[in-house]
């Protein structure tokens, strides 16, 4: 009878490692899931675009191609949707070949205009989007444990799997969700305080970074460059996540009072951090989410969509609602930003626990210390506009 259970336990345990594995190793072609949220779209012209005329969108260009790379591999005929609009993705892959004849900013403006339409997004209660930005963080620390380097990193344990109730139909009810296996049976995923008091995961340590505070940046930020006492470099990316929901630790400090709202950024919190450590350990575990890595080969981080990012003109979306390599041209005014000087178009490339509707856009920046700077102050409402592909391409040029 005790043998037939172990069975049994053993069975489902590995169904469940290898229905992991394949959905992870099955390319999705679904550009978006379903929508929650009342938005809409307005149709306009290309010259009502945010300084579309003096935009220079050319530097762009090898963006839109990791893009088109994916777009070429989804099937002939295949739709999608952006609000009440459905678009069959024949054009955006038309669009993916004469990309590579341009030579030059007119040029690709052109191209632009030949197979894509405006349209500006409006959402029931607001016509303005929220930018905010992030960055591939740049961190300290060591392969080895010692007296400096001693916050550790994690990559994802085998054990920790992602069950879709659609997938098994008539048997859970619920929505997604993540959990341990641990003697045959699925529990809740452990929380952050849970993973950081304990040795759970020990054997899961890729490094160790000098500092706490920097560390959680680490996990908000998703991605980083781990910088070792020789000097050279170690490039982190994202391999996973408990499940939890993200709570934002810049809210619970404003109301706490420990700073004030206009004075909020990501350099105010890393300074509030290490001059009250008691507090921050406290105010870190109430935002539940932890963050997985991996040292990847990649040059930049790859994205939610399966590309890598590119600085200045990728951007993380929500997508239920806005579909991967989606076009999007931003209405911020950036003029004070050097690096960002005429640049409005971003490519829809990854995603965030963050990024929640329509009107949400984290503009992805690079990384440096000039790339945190304004990363960590940018916060702002502008207009958001999409480019759809047209039904009906014009002829000619």
């Amino acid at each position: 009878m005790k043998i037939r259970l172990f069975s049994r336990q053993f069975a489902f345990v590995f169904f469940l490692l290898f229905f992991v594995t394949f959905l992870s190793s099955c390319e999705q072609k679904v550009l978006m899931t379903e929508q929650k949220q009342d938005y809409y779209l307005e149709k306009v012209d290309f010259e009502n675009l945010k300084d579309w005329e003096h935009a220079n969108i050319f530097l762009a260009k090898e963006a839109l191609i990791k893009s088109c790379e994916r777009i070429k591999s989804y099937d002939k005929g295949e739709v999608f949707k952006i609000a009440h609009i459905k678009i069959d993705i024949s054009t955006y892959k038309n669009f993916c070949f004469a990309i590579h004849s341009s030579s030059n900013n007119k040029d690709l403006k052109n191209i632009l205009k030949k197979y894509f339409f405006p349209y500006l997004v409006k959402s029931k209660n607001n016509s303005m989007a929220h930018y905010t930005a992030y960055v591939e963080l740049e961190v300290e620390g060591s392969l080895v444990k010692s007296d400096k380097s001693y916050v550790p990193i994690y990559s994802k344990p085998d054990l920790l799997v992602q069950i879709n109730p659609e997938d098994f139909p008539g048997q859970l009810r619920g929505k997604k969700t993540i959990g341990l296996l641990k003697n045959g049976k699925l529990i809740s995923a452990p929380t952050r305080k849970k993973i950081d008091s304990s040795n759970i995961f020990k054997e899961h340590i890729i490094a160790y970074l000098n500092d706490p505070a920097r560390a959680y940046f680490l996990h908000v930020q998703g991605a980083g460059r781990l910088k070792l006492p020789d000097g050279s470099l170690k490039l982190i990316g994202y391999s996973g996540d408990n499940g939890k929901k993200y709570k934002s630790i810049g809210k619970i400090l404003i109301e706490k009072g420990y700073i004030e709202k206009k004075k909020l950024s990501m350099q105010s919190i890393e300074r509030w951090m290490h001059n009250n450590p008691k507090e921050a350990r406290s105010v870190m575990n109430m935002n539940e989410r932890y963050i997985f890595f991996k040292f990847r080969k990649e040059k930049n981080p790859v994205g939610s969509s399966g590309v890598e990012l590119t600085s200045f003109y990728s951007a993380a979306v929500d997508n239920k609602f806005i579909p991967y390599h989606t076009i999007l041209w931003s209405g911020l005014d950036l003029k004070e930003i050097k690096s960002m000087e005429n640049r409005n178009i971003f490519i829809a490339q990854d995603s965030g626990a963050a990024i929640r509707g329509p009107m949400r856009i984290d503009l992805f920046l690079g990384y440096g210390k000039g790339a945190e700077t304004v990363a960590g102050g940018l916060s702002k409402k502008e207009k958001l506009w999409v480019l759809i592909p047209r039904k009906i391409v014009p002829k000619g040029n």
